[in-house]
């Protein structure tokens, strides 16, 4: 789908027998379920890309296919941003890295005293990146 963002709201609850039933509200037929609300979140990413492929490709051939493509491209997608991209943000506003933990990296930024904790994993979603150069006191990535 190339660099296309498109927003959406993910809605997660308890189904019987333990399960989690997750939808996008904003994008029809963008429903599926999980063992855990874990799993679940991550089925309706999928679901939800799946599904903005197929309409980006009927979009063209089918006025129904057409009207909801362009209701869902007309807002934001939170995306994922890879680490070392954050990291040599970080590093090119002046901060330094502290230590580094199990699950995340404390920098500081040594012009204001702030810190943040980056955690360590391979991508980084965008609100959270955000919040990492509040935190900093630097411009956000």
């Amino acid at each position: 789908m190339g660099n296309l963002k498109v927003g959406y709201t993910i809605v997660c609850h308890r189904i019987e027998d333990g399960w989690f039933m997750a939808r996008a509200p904003e994008i029809p037929g963008a429903v599926t379920q999980g063992k855990d609300q874990h799993e679940a979140i991550e089925m309706i990413k999928e679901a939800v890309e799946l599904l903005l492929a197929s309409y980006q490709a009927n979009a063209t051939t089918s006025a129904e296919a057409m009207k909801i493509w362009e209701k869902v491209t007309k807002v934001q997608l939170p995306v994922n941003v890879p680490r070392p991209d954050l990291i040599r943000h970080i590093a090119k506003h002046g901060c330094h890295l502290d230590r580094e933990g199990g699950k995340y990296s404390t920098y500081t930024n040594p012009n204001n005293g702030r810190f943040a904790a980056v955690p360590r994993d391979r991508e980084i979603k965008e609100t959270l990146t955000r919040i990492i150069c509040d935190e900093l006191g630097i411009v956000r990535l």
